[in-house]
């Protein structure tokens, strides 16, 4: 998305930073720009007055073509850039940046063990951005006495899950892992119809509360609205829990 014009004025009436910075781009940019154009327009210059007095030209009409060819030359530089900036597919001029590609986050696959004795039936998959929040979750998970694999993964985690379910005891899914609410949604219910043997726990940071009923079944179990404590998150599991054994 391009960033809105911000003068230097405002940018230090408001004392942004980031705005600063690319100003200062901006105006070293136009000097290496016109410093360019000056050192391109004396060398063409002075080849032209020696060629043209080798050729035996008078010195005026030498003069004056050397001028000519030096506002020629100091004028192709910012043309130049003005044409690369119309055309932002062109490679930038700056080799630093040529090439350059922003590294991928890679996923993460945690594991959180518990703090008592947990079986398959507490073992707990949790799908959800790598976040703070997520491990305080995950990390209340295993003082409650589940075993707690963290993924942002949500295709891999869902998958294996899905692949052997008897090794798992509830499924939490934070709607924040998915790109948008219909990714979401659509992620649950193939899983549901690919998984109907697991409760699952939904979490997200839009809900208006905490809703303990069933109402979603075709989704999850029960919702809990971010952050979550962990009095809430006990309540969340037990519901999830009793909601998915009454519907089955």
């Amino acid at each position: 998305m391009q960033m809105p014009f911000l003068s230097k004025s405002t940018a230090l009436s408001e004392g942004d930073p980031q705005a600063m910075a690319n100003l200062d781009k901006v105006a070293h940019g136009q000097l290496g720009i016109a410093l360019a154009g000056i050192f391109l327009g004396y060398p063409v210059a002075i080849i032209t007055v020696v060629l043209l007095l080798i050729a035996g030209r008078p010195l005026p009409e030498t003069l004056l073509i050397a001028f000519s060819l030096q506002i020629l030359a100091f004028g192709v530089v910012p043309i130049v850039d003005l044409f690369r900036a119309r055309n932002p597919d062109l490679p930038p001029p700056s080799d630093s940046d040529a090439g350059f590609t922003p590294p991928e986050t890679p996923d993460i696959w945690r594991f959180y063990p518990s703090h008592g004795e947990a079986g398959a039936s507490l073992r707990i998959a949790l799908i959800s951005p790598d976040l703070g929040q997520t491990r305080d979750i995950a990390i209340s998970l295993a003082e409650l006495g589940r075993e707690v694999h963290h993924s942002t993964d949500r295709d891999a985690m869902l998958a294996s899950v899905q692949t052997s379910p008897e090794d798992w005891g509830l499924v939490i899914y934070d709607f924040d892992s998915a790109p948008d609410l219909e990714t979401g949604v659509d992620d649950l219910m193939d899983f549901r119809e690919g998984c109907p043997a697991l409760p699952v726990l939904l979490l997200s940071g839009s809900a208006q509360r905490n809703d303990l009923s069933s109402h979603r079944r075709s989704i999850g179990d029960a919702t809990l609205r971010k952050p979550v404590s962990p009095k809430h998150l006990s309540e969340g599991l037990e519901a999830a829990t009793l909601n998915f054994a009454a519907g089955h």
